[in-house]
């Protein structure tokens, strides 16, 4: 029962991230982006919405991935570092995710570094508080920081 929770609590992470996106994010963004000429505002904010919402899912999907990882398949004699680096090796795909989707982007005139900042915002710490928070127990200090979170 344990594990369906803390799965549910990242779900629940990457939820927050999608409600902060579609109201906060994007109304910030439609006050203060300006589309190239031909391109209603409507259109490119429907353009945001989906590839931060992929964003999201995929950096959630990560998350789980890992906690699935760490529960059932990471074979444990003593802790070691080895399992910092995969996580890293994670958090470096979630950094290749964001990459992506900012050259999916339709491009901007103005407006454009925040757009970046937003999807970073989401994709990193939807997996970044996913996995600091809510790792098993065998591998819940691996996260870089959590050793000081974690201590419960």
């Amino acid at each position: 029962m344990k594990h369906v929770l803390y799965i549910v609590f990242m779900i629940l992470v990457a939820t927050f991230f999608w409600v902060l996106m579609n109201f906060f994010e994007a109304y910030k963004l439609e006050n203060n982006v300006i589309p190239f000429a031909g391109l209603r505002l409507s259109t490119w904010l429907e353009n945001f919405r989906s590839l931060a919402f992929l964003g999201i899912v995929i950096c959630g999907f990560l998350s789980i991935l890992w906690y699935l990882l760490g529960q059932w398949a990471f074979k444990f004699n003593y802790w070691n570092k080895k399992f910092r680096a995969i996580w890293c090796l994670f958090l470096v795909l979630t950094i290749i995710v964001t990459a992506i989707l900012c050259f999916l982007t339709i491009n901007l005139q103005e407006g454009t570094i925040l757009v970046y900042i937003f999807y970073f915002i989401n994709n990193f710490f939807t997996f970044y508080l996913g996995t600091l928070l809510f790792s098993p127990a065998s591998v819940k200090y691996t996260p870089l920081g959590a050793e000081y979170v974690r201590h419960w």
